[in-house]
C-alpha cells in the first residue's frame, strides 16, 4: 500500500523583522486511496504545504513558473524543500535547494534509504524528474491534478 507521509513540516520566510513561521510540526499521512482536503483561512500555509511538495519532488511549483526567483524571500540568499516518502516499502528523499551566493540554478536529488544509509539515485533537476516519474508513475502535471484542486 502506497503512503505519503509529510512528518514536522516546518516552512519559515526571512523578513525584515527577522525569519517568520509560516508552518510549524504540520504531520500528514495519506493512504492509497484516501482522499484529503486541506481548509484554512486566507494566509494559514495550505498553498505552502503543496508548494513545499511539488518543490522537493519535481523542482516546480503550481503557482511560480521560476521557482527559484520567488520562493526565496527577499532578503535571504538561500532555500531548501525535501521531503521523504515511502513506496511499496522503499524509503525515499528528494530535495531541491538554491543558493544565489553560488549560483542561479537550483539542484536537485533523489536518494533511496538502503541499510548502510541514503544511496543517490539522480542529481541533476532532469534526472530527478524522470526517475521520480519511473517510480511514482506520476510526473509534476499529473501529480498536481491529482493533489491540487483550483481554488476560487
Amino acid at each position: 500500500m502506497s503512503t505519503l507521509e509529510i512528518k514536522n513540516l516546518q516552512v519559515a520566510v526571512e523578513t525584515e523583522e527577522g525569519l517568520k513561521p509560516i508552518l510549524r510540526g504540520v504531520d500528514l499521512t495519506i493512504k492509497s486511496g484516501e482522499t484529503h482536503a486541506i481548509m484554512g483561512p486566507n494566509g494559514s500555509g495550505k498553498s505552502s504545504i503543496l508548494d513545499v511538495i511539488t518543490l522537493a519532488l519535481y523542482g516546480e511549483t503550481y503557482r511560480f513558473h521560476k521557482p527559484a526567483d520567488h520562493v526565496i524571500t527577499k532578503h535571504a540568499n538561500d532555500c531548501l524543500a525535501e521531503i521523504e516518502f515511502a513506496l511499496n516499502g522503499i524509503h525515499y528523499r528528494s530535495s531541491w535547494q538554491v543558493n544565489k551566493e553560488t549560483s542561479e540554478f537550483p539542484t536537485m536529488q533523489l536518494q533511496h534509504l538502503l541499510d548502510t544509509g541514503w544511496e543517490t539515485l539522480a542529481d541533476t533537476p532532469s534526472q530527478v524528474r524522470k526517475s521520480l516519474s519511473d517510480i511514482t508513475g506520476m510526473d509534476f502535471h499529473r501529480f498536481s491534478k491529482s493533489m491540487v484542486l483550483p481554488q476560487g
